[in-house]
């Protein structure tokens, strides 16, 4: 007699300040409207803005800042937030922002997904659309891991 499968931990998602040339006000406009967003999203356990600063402080103590595009400290990153996911948004414009979100596959240390458009961080619901691109479409991350007991006595297989 086989058991019922069980479902993998939610992710957990690190979101990172937004960089790039936007100004401040505008980025920060940004992260408050991305955070709302990705918190909404009930398939991810987003880190606080405070747990990720302690963990950006706590890189840098040990001299590594990284670039929006540096997969392998973004890895680092991950590993010690212990995250599944780090997002990297990156914003360019004056009115309206050209907006890149990056996933980074922690335990991969690769790109998993890019969502990019035009944005007004004023429009929630832009944002939000934007978020669920980055997190669920072709190479997001919609992953879930099933055991199956096969009932052998022999363990499981995993199902990705």
């Amino acid at each position: 007699m086989g058991s019922a499968p069980a479902l993998a931990a939610s992710p957990v998602v690190t979101l990172l300040p937004t960089s790039g040339s936007a100004s401040a006000d505008s980025r920060g406009q940004l992260d408050v409207a991305l955070r709302k967003a990705f918190a909404a999203d009930t398939s991810i356990l987003l880190q606080t803005r405070e747990e990720t600063g302690e963990h950006i402080s706590t890189m840098a103590d040990f001299g590594a800042v990284c670039a929006y595009d540096d997969v392998v400290c973004l890895q680092k990153l991950g590993i010690l937030a212990s995250a599944t996911r780090v997002v990297v948004p990156v914003a360019s414009g004056k009115r309206q922002l050209e907006v890149t979100l990056t996933v980074v596959n922690v335990e991969r240390g690769a790109i998993e997904n890019t969502a990019r458009g035009p944005l007004n961080p004023r429009a929630q619901a832009d944002v939000a659309a934007l978020v669920k691109r980055s997190l669920h479409d072709a190479g997001g991350i919609d992953i879930v891991d099933v055991t199956v007991d096969t009932g052998s006595g022999s363990g499981g297989s995993a199902i990705d």
